[in-house]
């Protein structure tokens, strides 16, 4: 058996799910495009996996992102949104750098995406090659997760977030696409 050598990018969004696969042994590129399945994303995100015909065995990484969430949580929809941060930055969405300013370099006033009493910060700190400087408290998270529980009525039912790593694997991971 060969080492793993593609790497794989994952994107799903609103309409499609892409998948694009780099062959790490001639860096060839391939793309596949399949809908994306709103019920659970996972289903979609597997599809693609399966549709591209490489064994979960020669795969040496995925990175994957969402523009669904994204999309969700700028147009306010779904359900209401915490954030477990690193340390120090509890307000970056509110600072939002980057932005076009005035003349007078000020920035527009906005709403929140999420509102600053439901980010909480945990103290993991990863290098720039992504090892932990720092690593991850689960006791911390849990702490973090337990503030995130929001106290307005309306948010509905109390859930248990799961404590995730940034360098966490699931359950089952490198089994196959079953």
């Amino acid at each position: 058996m060969g080492q793993a050598s593609f790497r794989i990018g994952i994107d799903v969004g609103g309409t499609f799910t892409d998948i694009v696969l780099c062959d790490g042994a001639d860096g060839a590129l391939s793309l596949h495009k399949v809908p994306t399945t709103p019920q659970d994303i996972a289903l979609g995100l597997l599809q693609g996996l399966r549709k591209s015909g490489v064994p979960a065995t020669d795969i040496a990484e995925i990175a994957h992102g969402t523009t669904v969430a994204t999309n969700a949580i700028l147009e306010q929809k779904g359900a209401r949104t915490g954030l477990i941060t690193t340390q120090g930055f509890r307000d970056i969405l509110e600072l939002r750098d980057g932005r076009r300013r005035t003349l007078l370099g000020r920035q527009p006033a906005f709403e929140p995406l999420t509102p600053r009493q439901w980010r909480h910060e945990v103290s993991e700190r990863l290098d720039a090659l992504g090892a932990a400087l720092e690593p991850l408290r689960e006791e911390e998270v849990k702490a973090a997760a337990g503030g995130c529980r929001f106290s307005d009525p309306s948010c509905g039912s109390r859930r248990t977030w799961p404590a995730i790593s940034s360098r966490g694997t699931s359950p089952g991971a490198g089994t196959g696409w079953s």
